[in-house]
């Protein structure tokens, strides 16, 4: 029998998914926060919960000692206010982060009872959200927001990129569920396909070689297992459908879908964001440990600014466009080696799940793929509130 506290901080829990369906870049993170602190303090007060307990997780504990150092290196870095606020374009700043983090102490106080209907919810939102991507792409309804982007989708999230990036964790829990064949199998089934519809027609490069990585990682895992002929076939005949379903639309040859999805190497968008890495990479060997203070990689932009690399940007920009160079440069070679000890506590967790049995070979494939895929996706933009909280 559920407690009143576990069934107001599901509520809880409830509202703060459905943070991204709010579209006012000022209220979304100020939303978050106050539901994400409100039910932070019911956690503490109730009787049969240990913060201590629940900090040996090592995630957990991961998580926090990450937080806890990007406090400090901002603390300690060349703009405070920035750090901790964020902008008018970007606000939240480490609060955000910290935020995310008591976000994460909530749902694991209530991973052994209310984990399935969080899910299901979950799912549910991003799946709403995805389908009006879907509808906006193909002028079934008008931009939730503005036409900056079209023909790229954006729904509610205020960015393309965004928008693939907060649903690429829900693609992969919605094929979670869809495998443990329930009564609404079918149901995450219809709720995938509309997810992938959604990256798709967001046509942002990094979600997309995301997904054909782990596609590629999940065949080698295949054959390491030596799984029959029969499964292997049948995995990749969906898999196949899916991709060739999703590009026919387009009406275009294989190698303007590569240019166009994937890579291409002449596009001065790309020349830019290397030119980002460049100006991140030179910030980080200025202040290689403690780094420049959270949200302050523009500092690092304005110093090594270069327009022979920047062909398209006439001002730095904001973000490198890499999440591992901008936690380099905010947060020096410390906080880059606690985030990767997250990462690694991550898989751990997913691997010793599927040794112990709790989930099967394939569903431990598509969680494993969901967040490979994510880190993948990283490497071209960055976090943003919407991301960190599917994260």
């Amino acid at each position: 029998k559920k407690s009143k506290w576990e069934i107001l901080l599901t509520v809880i829990i409830f509202f703060i998914l459905g943070t991204p369906l709010l579209t006012d870049q000022t209220v979304r993170p100020l939303f978050f926060l106050f539901f994400t602190l409100t039910g932070f303090l019911l956690y503490l007060v109730q009787k049969n919960v240990s913060l201590l307990q629940d900090m040996r997780h090592p995630i957990v504990f991961g998580y926090g000692i990450y937080v806890l150092w990007v406090l400090v290196s901002s603390l300690f870095g060349i703009d405070v206010e920035n750090s901790l606020f964020g902008t008018i374009t970007r606000p939240g700043g480490w609060f955000i982060l910290c935020g995310s983090f008591l976000f994460f102490l909530l749902l694991l106080s209530l991973k052994k009872t209310n984990d399935k209907h969080i899910l299901t919810w979950m799912i549910c939102i991003t799946t709403f959200i995805a389908s009006y991507g879907i509808l906006e792409f193909f002028k079934i309804v008008p931009p939730f927001l503005n036409t900056t982007f079209l023909p790229r989708a954006v729904s509610t999230t205020g960015n393309p990129i965004y928008f693939a990036g907060y649903l690429l964790f829900p693609l992969a829990f919605s094929l979670y569920a869809f495998t443990k064949k329930s009564s609404a199998s079918v149901f995450f089934l219809f709720c995938s396909i509309l997810l992938f519809g959604g990256i798709l027609v967001s046509k942002t490069r990094g979600a997309v070689v995301g997904i054909l990585l782990s596609l590629l990682l999940g065949f080698l895992l295949w054959i390491v297992k030596k799984q029959s002929k029969k499964q292997m076939a049948l995995f990749f005949t969906i898999m196949l459908c899916v991709f060739v379903g999703g590009f026919l639309f387009q009406k275009t040859t294989v190698k303007n879908i590569f240019d166009k999805y994937v890579v291409h190497s002449n596009d001065p968008n790309t020349k830019d964001r290397l030119g980002d890495w460049n100006s991140a990479w030179r910030g980080f060997l200025a202040h290689p440990v403690k780094g420049t203070g959270y949200e302050n990689y523009f500092r690092s932009a304005d110093l090594f600014f270069s327009p022979k690399l920047n062909m398209t940007e006439y001002q730095f920009s904001d973000k490198p466009h890499n999440h591992y160079l901008e936690i380099l440069v905010s947060s020096g070679v410390i906080g880059f080696i606690l985030y990767l000890f997250i990462l690694y506590s991550a898989y751990r967790s997913l691997l010793k799940s599927y040794r112990t049995k709790a989930i099967s070979y394939t569903q431990y494939l598509l969680l494993t793929g969901g967040f490979t895929a994510y880190l993948i996706y990283l490497f071209f933009v960055f976090d943003v509130l919407i991301t960190l909280i599917t994260f």
